[in-house]
């Protein structure tokens, strides 16, 4: 699917309605900091997914309290916060629209309720979302050895990596001081030298 157009509202760094329509194969935004480039990426990945991977990876969960924060503190009262995606696929347009509603949200695809973007063959769990704000930019940079591979395993999806190679060097201990695979290879080393 190809990403077409974000439209906003009441959402984050943009107090009104703002439609970006992006073209082209490579998009790239850029502006002055306050400008709305972090709000944008944001509203894509919540309109998508209904969670900002950001708010996930904080390490001061306080400034996230609720959805709340979702919502511009320069709106209008009257105006509703929402984020839109409209994608397209082998011609066929579909619009997502994610729509702050009391302490939670409701997602429309094509106009019509759905639970999520499944419905558009969308798999969220094996969503990979490398999103990074300035600050964890810094973070990273400012960071020892082992943290940043931490941080980059997150961001990147490599913690389950990370987990199946502890186990397999757990495995290989484990079979190292085992006396029947001691003698195997015995045996082995024998073999190999009369050959």
């Amino acid at each position: 699917m190809r990403l077409e157009q974000i439209t906003v509202q009441a959402f984050r760094g943009y107090p009104s309605r703002a439609d970006v329509v992006l073209s082209g194969g490579v998009v790239l935004l850029s502006g002055e900091n306050g400008t709305g480039k972090t709000s944008l990426t944001e509203a894509f990945e919540w309109a998508l997914f209904g969670s900002i991977v950001r708010k996930e990876r904080s390490k001061t969960r306080g400034e996230y309290q609720g959805s709340s924060w979702i919502r511009s503190v320069h709106a209008q009262p009257e105006i509703e916060t929402f984020a839109e995606v409209t994608l397209s696929e082998n011609g066929t347009r579909h619009v997502v629209r994610r729509t702050l509603a009391g302490n939670g949200t409701e997602l429309t695809v094509n106009g019509k309720p759905a639970t999520d973007v499944r419905v558009l063959g969308l798999r969220t769990e094996d969503a990979f979302r490398p999103f990074l704000g300035q600050c964890e930019i810094q973070a990273l940079i400012d960071s020892e050895q082992q943290s940043r591979w931490e941080q980059l395993s997150a961001i990147l999806g490599f913690a389950g990596f990370g987990q199946v190679r502890e186990r397999l060097q757990r495995l290989r201990t484990d079979t190292d001081r085992d006396e029947r695979v001691k003698r195997l290879r015995e045996r082995v080393t024998r073999a190999d030298r009369k050959s």
